[in-house]
C-alpha cells in the first residue's frame, strides 16, 4: 500500500469514526425532554429547566453541524489528492468514496440544518407563512416578557407576517420561555373575561370567543391545542383535549403567547398592562 493510501485510508477511518448518529440521537433526546419539561411547567407556572434544554439543544445542533462540516472537508481533501478519482481498492475507502460520488445518499451534512433550524421550521409550519426572513449574525431577540408584549400587539392588529418574524427570530432559548410565561396570564385573562374563576365547562366558551384571532395568527396550530391550553387554565380533567399527549414545544410556547394576545384584545387591553417579569434566566 502506497504512502497516498495509507492516508486515505486514515483519513476515512477518521471521518467515519466522527459521532454523527451519536449527536443526532442525544439532540433528538434532548428536544423529545423539552417538550415533556415544557409540557410538566404548564400547571406549574415555573420555567426552571427551560434555557438550560434549550442551549443543550443548540450545542448539541452546533456540534453536529461542526462535526458535519468536518466529515465533508476530510471527503473534499481525499478528491483533492486523488483518491475520489483514481478510487483506491474498497478496503481503503469503503463507502465514503460512494457518498461522495452520489449526493443523495450524503445524509450527514444534509440533516444538520434540521437540527439548526427547528424552531424556524415549525414556526412556519403554525404560522402557515415561509417567507425568506432577514436575521443578522449578531441580532440578539428581545427578552422573553417583551417578545410576549409584541406577539399580543400583533395579534391585536391581526398581523401575521410580522408576527411569525418575532417568533422566527426569537428562537428557542427565548421563544420556549413563552410556555411558562404565559400559563398563569392564560388562567387570569381567562377569569377576567368571564367574570369569575374559570371552570371546565368554559373551555367551549373561551375557544368561541378566541378562535377567530388565534386562527388568523396561527392557521397551522393543530386544532386540539386551544383545547389543551385553555382546558389546563380551566382545571379541565387530565384527559379533556388529549392532555396525554406531549404537544410539539414551539406549538405550546407560540400557541401560549397568541392565547394571551387574544384574549387582552378581546378585553381590550393593552400588552403594556400585563406584568411580567423583566430578568431574564441566565
Amino acid at each position: 500500500m502506497s504512502v497516498i493510501q495509507e492516508l486515505g485510508a486514515t483519513l476515512n477511518g477518521v471521518s467515519a469514526g466522527l459521532p454523527l448518529n451519536e449527536l443526532r440521537q442525544a439532540a433528538d433526546r434532548v428536544q423529545a425532554a423539552t417538550g415533556l419539561l415544557g409540557y410538566v411547567l404548564h400547571t406549574s407556572g415555573r420555567s426552571i429547566g427551560l434555557s438550560q434544554l434549550a442551549a443543550a439543544t443548540t450545542n448539541l445542533e452546533q456540534a453536529f453541524a461542526t462535526l458535519a462540516r468536518a466529515q465533508e472537508t476530510l471527503a473534499e481533501y481525499q478528491r483533492a489528492i486523488g483518491l475520489g478519482v483514481a478510487g483506491p481498492a474498497p478496503t481503503v475507502l469503503p463507502a465514503r468514496q460512494e457518498e461522495q460520488e452520489r449526493p443523495k445518499p450524503k445524509v450527514e451534512p444534509k440533516q444538520a440544518p434540521a437540527l439548526d433550524d427547528w424552531w424556524e421550521t415549525r414556526v412556519d409550519v403554525v404560522t402557515g407563512l415561509d417567507d425568506p426572513v432577514d436575521k443578522k449574525e449578531d441580532e440578539k431577540p428581545p427578552p422573553a416578557a417583551e417578545l410576549l408584549r409584541r406577539v399580543a400587539a400583533l395579534v391585536r392588529k391581526e398581523e401575521p407576517k410580522p408576527l411569525r418574524v418575532q417568533l422566527w427570530k426569537a428562537g428557542p432559548a427565548i421563544g420556549l420561555r413563552l410556555t411558562a410565561l404565559c400559563a398563569p396570564l392564560i388562567q387570569e385573562l381567562s377569569g377576567e373575561l368571564l367574570g369569575r374563576k374559570p371552570g371546565p365547562a368554559d373551555v367551549p366558551e373561551l375557544r368561541r370567543r378566541l378562535d377567530k384571532l388565534t386562527l388568523k395568527a396561527l392557521p397551522g396550530l393543530p386544532p386540539q391545542l386551544p383545547d389543551i391550553l385553555l382546558g389546563r387554565a380551566c382545571h379541565a380533567e387530565p384527559t379533556h383535549g388529549n392532555h396525554g399527549v406531549p404537544e410539539h414545544p414551539v406549538d405550546s410556547a407560540t400557541g401560549s403567547a397568541v392565547l394571551v394576545g387574544a384574549l387582552l384584545a378581546t378585553l381590550r387591553r393593552p400588552p403594556e398592562s400585563l406584568s411580567l417579569p423583566e430578568t431574564e434566566e441566565k
